[in-house]
């Protein structure tokens, strides 16, 4: 996770930063800079920096309208174009290719053919795609990586964003769990 901050994540800071806010409250006028010192301290902490990865990536914008492709006269022709924008991927010499959330729309775990076609080309470039998981009765928005043949897979316990505004299990649902399978 990337985030751009001023001061360090984590427990600890959230508790030195808790009892800086704390100290200032409770102190009188004249201790009340005290409180500031506790940041000043663990803003210099910057943690680790990490150069961005020498990967050639190829990240292809779909702009397929969702009604437009959750339609099942239009599966075979959206499942085409991604495998198309795989293969240019793999053409241009990219080591990675990142199609988005339901790229594929459909169980994909479910589609030996498809699947298979994915882990073929998955020895030449690694994909990370979008689609429907369904196991146990439940159907899961999941991120599937294919690498030198392997597959991963990683689903989403909750509802996907566009149930947000339409569910009340969103409510109950506030953090996303990710399982590895």
């Amino acid at each position: 996770m990337f985030i751009d901050s001023f001061l360090p994540t984590g427990k600890v800071y959230f508790a030195v930063i808790l009892a800086s806010v704390f100290m200032f409250i409770k102190l009188n006028k004249k201790l009340k800079v005290l409180a500031i010192i506790p940041l000043i301290i663990i803003a210099q902490d910057r943690g680790l920096y990490i150069d961005n990865p020498n990967l050639k990536i190829s990240m292809p914008q779909l702009n397929v309208k969702q009604d437009q492709k959750w339609m099942k006269s239009n599966l075979s022709n959206v499942i085409e174009k991604n495998l198309i924008l795989v293969d240019k991927a793999i053409e241009k010499r990219k080591e990675l290719v990142i199609l988005p959330e339901t790229a594929f729309p459909i169980n994909l775990n479910r589609n030996d053919f498809l699947l298979e076609k994915l882990v073929e080309k998955s020895t030449h470039i690694d994909i990370i795609t979008g689609a429907l998981l369904y196991e146990n009765k439940q159907f899961y928005n999941a991120t599937y990586y294919f690498s030198k043949g392997v597959i991963k897979v990683a689903k989403k316990s909750c509802f996907s964003s566009f149930w947000r505004e339409n569910s009340i299990t969103w409510n109950f649902c506030w953090l996303y769990k990710w399982h590895l399978l």
